[in-house]
């Protein structure tokens, strides 16, 4: 039987600029990222997994989850923003995901977002995202 007791959300993209009240780059409310996790707590959910998807993402998503015990995050990078590699440097790029995990272990608890999208290659080549692919795994 199914109960709300026990759940988790394991991939929750709190870090989206929507809980900032911007859409499309355009500010259309104040902040309520607070709100909404006041009303996931009302209703049962016990802990919550915020997921990163770049290197800037995965900090935001730290920062985020020390705002409560309930909150843990993933560090990683979206296939789609494995462009990011190229721009920073593959190794300086792996070095600050690691070093993010390495320095928040009580916050992190999954490498991750990872792998490939061919579905969106309008965000990033195949190529690209076939080069970087595995290389994230390296932080592990």
């Amino acid at each position: 039987m199914f109960t709300k007791k026990g759940l988790i959300d394991i991939a929750a993209n709190l870090t989206d600029p929507m809980y900032k009240g911007i859409y499309n780059g355009t500010k259309k409310h104040e902040p309520d990222l607070s709100n909404v996790l006041s009303r996931a707590w009302k209703q049962g959910l016990e802990k919550i997994i915020i997921t990163g998807t770049s290197l800037e993402e995965s900090k935001e998503a730290v920062e985020i989850a020390k705002t409560d015990e309930r909150l843990f995050c993933t560090v990683g990078c979206h296939p789609t923003r494995c462009d990011e590699f190229n721009k920073s440097g593959h190794d300086k790029y792996l070095q600050a995901l690691s070093d993010l995990c390495e320095a928040h272990k009580d916050k992190v608890v999954a490498v991750g977002e990872c792998g490939l999208d061919y579905d969106r290659v309008q965000f990033c080549a195949r190529e690209t995202q076939l080069k970087y692919c595995l290389h994230i795994f390296q932080i592990i």
